[in-house]
């Protein structure tokens, strides 16, 4: 974004050497983990999930094509979308898996995840994206708002802590709106 507002492409060329690094790093699963040493080139973190620690790499690297039509980072996204919907998605949700072996390590969701809705609807996987929108909206319906953290398996927010101010879903009902436009069964 720096680079877009100033006209300078050294901020955009130092982040992209940044990302085509860690991206790099990814395993034959096309997964990469939350957390990396910088030092070693190794995960430190071997969970992979849309949720804290990883969203803003998804949702930046499809933004960012769209900023500076970067055929490249699209590249990446569709690949790394692919492995997302493969490995972590699930009934509307997508889960936090292990990286190297692409199952489930635990039946937690974060608000930050909703993201992945967001996706959906720019890739241009409306009926994906809806369902998740409506999954996400069951628990916020239910609990008067999203639990900062909810495990699917107790059916009951965790005791975990964060933020209970995320943009996130209301970010994929906007984009749903653009895709579905006047389609009253979603936005009543």
């Amino acid at each position: 974004m720096l680079s877009s507002l100033t006209g300078d492409l050294r901020f955009y060329a130092a982040a992209k050497k940044s990302l085509l690094a860690f991206w790099g790093k990814r395993n034959s699963l096309d997964l990469v983990g939350t957390s990396i040493d910088v030092k070693t080139g190794v995960f430190v973190d071997q969970q992979s999930t849309t949720g804290p620690g990883q969203d803003s790499f998804f949702e930046y690297l499809l933004k960012a094509y769209v900023l500076f039509n970067d055929l490249e980072l699209l590249e990446i996204f569709l690949s790394a979308y692919a492995a997302v919907e493969q490995y972590h998605s699930f009934e509307g949700f997508t889960y936090t898996v292990d990286m190297n072996k692409g199952l489930m390590v635990n039946t937690h969701l974060s608000p930050l995840a909703c993201v992945w809705a967001s996706l959906q609807v720019l890739v241009g996987d409306v009926a994906s994206a809806l369902r998740s929108v409506l999954y996400w909206y069951g628990l916020w319906k239910k609990h008067d708002a999203l639990p900062e953290v909810f495990d699917t398996r107790a059916e009951a927010p965790t005791q975990a802590r964060d933020s209970p101010l995320r943009p996130e879903l209301i970010e994929a009902v906007f984009y749903l709106s653009l895709a579905l436009p006047g389609d009253a069964m979603v936005f009543e």
